[in-house]
């Protein structure tokens, strides 16, 4: 997207009121966009399951980064493991593990927790509901503790170039996102859970001089992503759940925070967003099957009053 396109500093912040959802489903409502994703929604995602193709779409979480490499690593401790383990009789081992929530490593999802603007959450939840002592005890991930299944739509921004994978910067517009759905012959319906494929999951693979630390090496400063203009189409097409497979959005920005899309998304629309996602081997069987929609499923690890969860999405054919 070019600076002539890009929404202006003013007309990015006139969106937390033109695309605003609060009061939309109540005054007391918590579950924001996930209340677009009805039963019916739900029995047309399961009517989409006819190969019986499981898909994952999440990254490895890989413990063997240096700090240089990916400072907001994951960590991995055995203690008990089968080292000098009885010759004969039982044994057994025993992990430990630190998970970072948010960052640009792990696939995971962000509650409404995760994100304020003037002090506020979705729904205008005051954001000091938020605190070291009990974490969020609104805007935590409880609406989404029983999952989140339904009708999954990739859009691969990458293949409608014609490129591996999008170079950093690359701001992905509403135009872009129609082209790539008029050429997969998709359409999108409310209640939506969104992918967007950069191409990022095989520059990670190939190319060690990645944005997130994903190999060795110096860091590239920036990643390609949804710009701040696609937030109207997001709104106007009613998506309950959206991700890529960066940081979600582009980056670096130059409007006065450094995450336009997600504070719009969030706390203004009520979405829910899905970082990080691993979408090469997805992109490879919605070809291979001719088709990009089929059921998802989310499901969060059950973190109390957590901002955050490490998900693992699949995508069902």
């Amino acid at each position: 997207m070019s600076s002539s396109t890009r929404p202006s500093e003013a007309e990015w912040l006139s969106y937390f009121q033109t695309l605003s959802n609060w009061g939309r489903w109540g005054d007391d409502d918590t579950r924001g966009t996930l209340n677009l994703i009805t039963e019916e929604c739900v029995r047309k995602a399961a009517s989409l399951v006819r190969e019986g193709i499981t898909v994952s779409c999440a990254r490895d979480v890989d413990f063997t980064a240096s700090p240089k490499e990916d400072p907001g690593r994951a960590l991995h401790f055995m203690s008990q493991t089968g080292t000098g383990t009885a010759a004969h009789g039982g044994g057994g081992a025993i992990d430990w593990v630190i998970l970072p929530l948010h960052g640009l490593t792990i696939t995971h999802i962000d509650a409404h927790g995760h994100m304020f603007w003037d002090a506020r959450m979705y729904n205008g939840q005051d954001a000091r509901m938020v605190t070291a002592e009990h974490g969020a005890r609104r805007g935590s991930l409880a609406p989404a503790a029983g999952g989140i299944i339904g009708r999954g739509v990739l859009l691969d921004i990458a293949a409608l170039h014609g490129v591996p994978w999008l170079e950093a910067g690359h701001e992905i517009s509403a135009a872009q996102l129609d082209d790539a759905a008029k050429r997969q012959g998709v359409q999108l319906e409310p209640g939506d859970i969104l992918m967007v494929r950069t191409g990022y999951g095989a520059r990670r693979r190939t190319d060690p001089l990645t944005g997130d630390g994903g190999g060795p090496g110096d860091r590239q400063p920036g990643l390609p992503g949804l710009g701040a203009g696609s937030l109207p189409w997001m709104r106007a097409h009613d998506v309950a759940v959206i991700g890529t497979d960066t940081g979600t959005e582009t980056q670096p920005t130059d409007y006065s925070w450094p995450a336009p899309f997600h504070a719009v998304a969030m706390v203004a629309m009520g979405m829910w967003v899905v970082d990080n996602y691993d979408l090469e081997e997805l992109a490879q069987t919605c070809e291979r099957l001719g088709r990009y929609e089929f059921m998802v499923t989310i499901a969060t690890i059950r973190l109390k009053n957590s901002t955050g969860s490490p998900v693992n999405p699949l995508a069902v054919f």
